[in-house]
């Protein structure tokens, strides 16, 4: 009887220890991944509606590209994640551009959205801006969308295909910062970025405005 009870005692020691192994695995991936695993928000995605007409969906969700439909509207090339974009520290996300077009504007509106997509109105205007004063967008030449266009001591670098182009908005913080392949390239101002107050992220190609054609949510 004693064998057997020091037998249970060491498995138990063993199941407490893999137990511990396993947590300890969940904080160094929060460490590696800027998020807690417990806490890791599902892979990013586009949302397929509310989707601008323009635009075509890939089927894995995380690459749109533009295609004109109509002739005679040359906008109307926006869409939406599916859920918020939530970090560990705030709200971000970043795409890669996979195609460019020449002759078009090195500029993309990117930013965030705290009007859920469910709310957004059936039919979508032409542009991202026009959603309203709950929008925020970088990545114009010398102009920021915050509730109404800002003027910015910043403009957007020429966009190549295979650049990284990112927003991020830090909890506490009254700005989103735009990243162009990891540097910050400047700043809009917004409202305090709070867990409270969820961030959905929005792309805008600009359609023949714009010189980006397809872009795509990298695996997080």
């Amino acid at each position: 009887p004693g064998e057997g009870a020091e037998a249970a005692m060491r498995r138990s020691l063993l199941d407490a220890g893999g137990e511990a192994i396993s947590g300890l695995r969940g904080v160094v991936a929060k460490l590696l991944h800027g998020v807690w695993a417990d806490e890791a928000a599902p892979e990013v995605q586009f949302s397929p509606d509310p989707l601008s007409e323009n635009l075509e969906l890939a089927i894995d969700g995380r690459t749109i590209r533009f295609s004109q439909v109509h002739a005679d509207e040359v906008m109307h090339a926006f869409a939406c994640t599916r859920a918020p974009v939530l970090l560990e520290d705030g709200f971000g996300f970043e795409v890669l551009v996979r195609a460019v077009r020449k002759g078009g504007k090195s500029e993309l509106g990117i930013g965030f959205s705290a009007r859920p997509p469910r709310e957004w109105p059936e039919e979508l205007p032409s542009s991202a801006d026009q959603l309203g004063g709950d929008t925020w967008l970088a990545g114009y030449s010398g102009e920021a969308w915050s509730g109404a266009w800002v003027d910015m001591h910043w403009c957007m670098p020429e966009i190549k295909e295979g650049d990284r182009i990112a927003v991020y908005g830090v909890f506490g913080d009254r700005a989103m910062k735009l990243l162009v392949n990891g540097e910050t390239i400047g700043s809009v101002p917004m409202p305090t970025v709070s867990r409270e107050r969820p961030l959905w992220g929005v792309v805008d190609l600009l359609g023949l405005e714009g010189c980006v054609q397809e872009v795509t949510l990298p695996q997080r």
